[in-house]
C-alpha cells in the first residue's frame, strides 16, 4: 500500500501537505468522503450505515495489532491521548474472539 501512495504522489507532484485534495485542491472534507463512501456503498449493495469513515480507522487499528500487538504505538499514530479511546477502535466483535481462540489449538 505504500508503494502505491507514493506512486499516487509522485503522480499528482505531492511532495508534502495535504495528499488527497477535491476539485477546488483543497483538503477532502470529512463530509465529501463520507458522499463518496456512500455512493460506493450504493453501487455495491453495501449497507450505508455500515460504510464511514470510521470503519477504516477500525480497520487499521485491528490490521495494526494483529501485526504488531502495540496498543502503546497505535494510539500515537493514532493521535489518541488516551489508551481508552484506541481500545474501542481495536475492540473485536464476539465472533472474532472466538474464531482467535480457536486458532489457538488448546
Amino acid at each position: 500500500m505504500i508503494d502505491e501512495l507514493n506512486a499516487y504522489c509522485d503522480m499528482e507532484e505531492r511532495k508534502n501537505g495535504v495528499i488527497f485534495r477535491g476539485n477546488t485542491q483543497n483538503a477532502i472534507s470529512r463530509i465529501e468522503i463520507y458522499k463518496m463512501l456512500a455512493h460506493m456503498a450504493d453501487m455495491t449493495g453495501i449497507a450505508r450505515q455500515k460504510v464511514h469513515s470510521h470503519s477504516f480507522r477500525h480497520l487499521f487499528a485491528i490490521t495494526y495489532m494483529e501485526h504488531y500487538s502495540n496498543l502503546f504505538e497505535l494510539a500515537d499514530i493514532l493521535g489518541h491521548s488516551s489508551l481508552e479511546i484506541t481500545r474501542i477502535y481495536t475492540t473485536t466483535t464476539a465472533e472474532e474472539k472466538r474464531k482467535r481462540m480457536d486458532r489457538l489449538g488448546l
